[in-house]
């Protein structure tokens, strides 16, 4: 502990020193993993979707308020399904309007972690997520990794269901949409992720704010093992495949 306690007093000495340039660099890192996975996965209009593009993103979000970043990203976003088809664009217009009402337009400063926690689950890491949230954030923070999480799943059901509204008719546009609604609605392993991530983080900040000794350390393992368990459990109850590269860091 008194290891970690060491780097903590280098890293804050450090950071003190190269905030700005840290940040900016954390910054563009961040803007490649959001843009480099957005168009991979969901690529549907092709001038946007090159290495040149994603770079080009990544270096003007660096030097924008890191706020900003979430709504390029959805703009991204957006665009792409626009190509693939109007009506999920707007459907997915509706739901980003929603998370914006009732909750970006309050935090705006906190808007970035729900890209954070989108990522973190797109790269099959989401226990990281409450981990680091329940041990630096409070628990508004929880707000943001569950809508990070339902973004996640809601991009990747477009990229399950987009042949069907490829296909070009009338019907098999509307069965697409109503296939996309329910999917998204029905979809178990979301709403299991979602209540997994959101009762670790609360596992982690109820220990963390104890008066315990080693406190970040145990918060940490115990919120890691409760995870872990509600994960397994909740795909044995609800039958719905288990990913064990989700728990692979923790083993490791």
């Amino acid at each position: 502990m008194s290891t970690l306690l060491v780097w903590k007093d280098q890293i804050e000495k450090i950071y003190a020193r190269y905030s700005f340039y840290i940040v900016k660099i954390l910054q563009f890192v961040l803007g490649l993993c959001v843009f480099g996975l957005i168009n991979s996965n969901i690529g549907f209009m092709k001038a946007l979707s090159s290495t040149v593009c994603t770079v080009g993103l990544a270096a003007v979000t660096a030097f924008l308020p890191v706020g900003m970043l979430a709504l390029v990203a959805a703009l991204l976003v957006l665009v792409h399904l626009y190509a693939l088809s109007l009506p999920v664009a707007g459907l997915c217009l509706a739901i980003f309007l929603v998370m914006y009402i009732f909750y970006v337009r309050f935090t705006p400063k906190k808007s970035w972690l729900v890209v954070v926690a989108a990522v973190a689950v797109a790269l099959k890491v989401p226990y990281v997520i409450p981990v680091v949230f329940g041990l630096l954030g409070a628990p508004s923070f929880a707000v943001s990794m569950m809508l990070g999480t339902i973004v996640y799943y809601m991009l990747h059901t477009v990229k399950l269901t987009a042949s069907a509204f490829q296909s070009g008719g009338v019907k098999e546009l509307l069965d697409g949409i109503m296939v996309f609604t329910k999917q998204i609605l029905a979809n178990k392993e979301m709403w299991m992720m979602v209540v997994v991530l959101l009762l670790a983080m609360m596992v982690v900040y109820g220990v963390r704010t104890r008066g315990i000794s080693h406190a970040w350390k145990t918060a940490s393992v115990a919120g890691a093992i409760v995870a872990a368990v509600l994960q397994v459990s909740g795909c044995m109850t609800l039958d719905v495949s288990f990913q064990a590269s989700f728990i692979y860091w923790i083993l490791w």
